[in-house]
């Protein structure tokens, strides 16, 4: 059996984890906030650069094939430039929403009789 393998994610993970841990990054507290950001960001990643995929054989350790790849300089400079950009937008759309809830909640709190 044959199975088709996103060669790319790996990269995606090792790019997030890097800039993850740089400053500012891991010491911000939005950012840890975000529920599931990894996954976010790796979604965010991949619809942003060129993936690569390869066939395998069921059989194959898919491990290998991972470490058979290699990533250009540029597709890494893309993968990078992508990770910082979906860190920067995630981070908006969550205080976003973070501020939208807080004004309903306090628009609810105000429109609710006392008792």
């Amino acid at each position: 059996m044959k199975t088709i393998v996103n060669l790319t994610i790996p990269a995606i993970v090792e790019a997030i984890e890097t800039v993850l841990s740089e400053e500012p990054y891991c010491s911000h507290p939005q950012i840890a906030a975000i529920p599931n950001l990894r996954e976010e960001l790796i979604t965010y990643v991949l619809h942003r650069v060129r993936s690569r995929y390869r066939v395998v054989d069921s059989k194959d350790k898919i491990s290998v094939v991972f470490r058979s790849l290699t990533i250009s300089p540029e597709e890494k400079q893309s993968i990078e430039a992508a990770v910082y950009q979906g860190i920067r937008d995630l981070t908006q759309v969550f205080e976003h929403s973070v501020l939208t809830f807080a004004a309903q909640s306090s628009a609810e709190a105000y429109l609710t009789p006392l008792r």
